[in-house]
């Protein structure tokens, strides 16, 4: 979901405040943790988006072989 220009507006002329919930909902984040388990929940994520990182980077590399062999 996208914010309309009455939304943005109202955000940044109106200085509005809004909660994390809010901004979940708007598009303005993807995900929402609470405090009491951020931790048991971030860490998980955190490990995962290194892993897939690694195997972008070696997917990369494998690329950037090929093309230089042809």
């Amino acid at each position: 979901m996208f914010l309309s220009v009455l939304q943005a507006n109202e955000l940044l002329i109106g200085c509005r405040k809004i909660t994390a919930i809010e901004a979940c909902q708007l598009g303005l984040v993807s995900q929402v943790y609470w405090p009491t388990s951020m931790m048991q929940e971030v860490i998980p994520r955190i490990q995962q988006m290194a892993l897939l990182s690694s195997k972008v980077k070696q997917s990369w590399h494998y690329a950037t072989w090929v093309l230089e062999t042809f």
